[in-house]
């Protein structure tokens, strides 16, 4: 599907350069920007879009406006979305639009921490559309919003009472599901865990096929975790994968599957979901904390030659920050598989050669040569390493500690 998304924008770059006063102008940026926002690329999604004109297709400009403040609202800008949606309250003739916007006029008020100016808006919001159709759905999106605002603001009882008043007064709505996960989720804040469970099994027993399901699995699996019920939490994060219906929430529940099997040493499930992770989501912000965890676990599972291989080709993918992280785990697999004199050149070059970061990767690898040249019996070469750790500048004192302590274990030992 993304080679299909990324073949359409070329077609599209290519009618844009080919053609000097292209027919189709405005079209073409909308649908550019209606891509890049499918990718999650929402930066050049706002700017494709912002070069949508207003004439001569009014209807095209309308559907633009509104989809790059939806983009802006998703991204929490309430300020540059407010300014959108009252552009568009002011040039769209369509009254049910208009009440939309005005609803989401509101939100944006309500997380500008701007209360009272919402309540007042909501109050004659309410005066004008309590009657019409559209008018049970969008009270209940402000409501929710107030409530999740509210926990935000760790005002947890007025958080609660909003979930409630959705769920009591607003059943019919789409938004009684995301309330009824909210409530659930403010009780496990709230360490009222006696209450979350009740709650969100009855949940996952009742609404089988509600669109909030992924998440309301993720708020049990977290629960699971924290009263160590470690094959409940399993089950209910697999359940969320399985379930989910957005790709947050399964984002969320692979991630938490994969700390889960790495905390417990099951190195075989954590490499499959981390693999997993990495194919379905490698545009996420921890893609490549992930893609170093891979090698992590082939290491812990003995596949060493793998894992160097693996490494050294991700090496050449990451930032100078990650470098000797990666650099250092290449040397572990080499240690690892008993191959000290392998490893202890490739420890070597994070001192020597690595760009210096916050984690003491430098001292780690001073101090992993030195057990390689114990386990090959020079113990001379192995005080040296220890020294160089004692004697560089920027190593942590706990460090430095350690490394004299070994000094003097082994020049006792001789």
């Amino acid at each position: 599907e993304a080679g299909l998304w990324q073949k359409a924008r070329q077609y599209f770059y290519r009618y844009l350069q080919q053609s000097p006063e292209p027919q189709f102008y405005d079209q073409t940026h909308f649908l550019l920007g209606k891509i890049a926002r499918q990718q999650k690329d929402y930066a050049n999604a706002l700017f494709h879009l912002d070069l949508v004109r207003p004439k001569p297709n009014a209807q095209i400009y309308y559907q633009a406006s509104e989809m790059a403040a939806d983009i802006l609202l998703d991204e929490k800008k309430y300020a540059d979305a407010k300014k959108r949606l009252e552009q568009l309250v002011r040039i769209v003739p369509d009254k049910k639009k208009i009440i939309y916007y005005q609803a989401q006029i509101i939100r944006c008020l309500i997380y500008l921490h701007k209360e009272k100016q919402a309540q007042r808006e909501l109050q004659k919001w309410q005066k004008s559309y309590r009657k019409e159709p559209e008018y049970p759905e969008l009270r209940a999106m402000i409501e929710l919003e107030w409530g999740k605002y509210h926990y935000q603001q760790k005002n947890f009882n007025a958080a609660i009472r909003h979930f409630k008043k959705v769920m009591d007064k607003f059943k019919k709505t789409s938004y009684r599901d995301r309330a009824w996960y909210w409530l659930g989720l403010t009780y496990i804040t709230l360490n009222r865990n006696e209450e979350a469970l009740k709650l969100l099994s009855h949940f996952v027993e009742k609404r089988t096929d509600s669109p909030v399901l992924g998440e309301v699995y993720n708020a049990l699996g977290s629960l699971y975790f924290r009263e160590e019920k470690t094959d409940e939490a399993i089950q209910a994060f697999r359940k969320a994968v399985e379930l989910a219906h957005n790709d947050n929430a399964r984002q969320m529940a692979m991630s938490q599957l994969i700390t889960l099997y790495k905390n417990l040493g099951l190195w075989d499930s954590a490499l499959q979901w981390t693999r997993q992770y990495i194919q379905q989501f490698p545009h996420a912000a921890d893609v490549m904390d992930k893609k170093v965890f891979l090698g992590i676990c082939l290491i812990r599972l003995n596949r060493y030659t793998e894992a160097v291989d693996y490494l050294k080709q991700l090496k050449l993918e990451v930032s100078s920050e990650l470098e000797p992280e990666i650099q250092f785990y290449i040397g572990e697999a080499y240690f690892n598989a008993g191959k000290y004199e392998t490893a202890i050149p490739e420890f070597v070059k994070i001192p020597l050669l690595s760009r210096q970061t916050k984690l003491q990767w430098e001292a780690s690898a001073l101090y992993y040569s030195g057990q390689a040249y114990e386990k090959l019996g020079r113990i001379d070469d192995a005080i040296r390493m220890y020294q160089e750790i004692v004697s560089r500048p920027g190593i942590l004192v706990e460090l430095k500690r350690e490394a004299q302590k070994r000094i003097a274990q082994l020049r006792q030992s001789n």
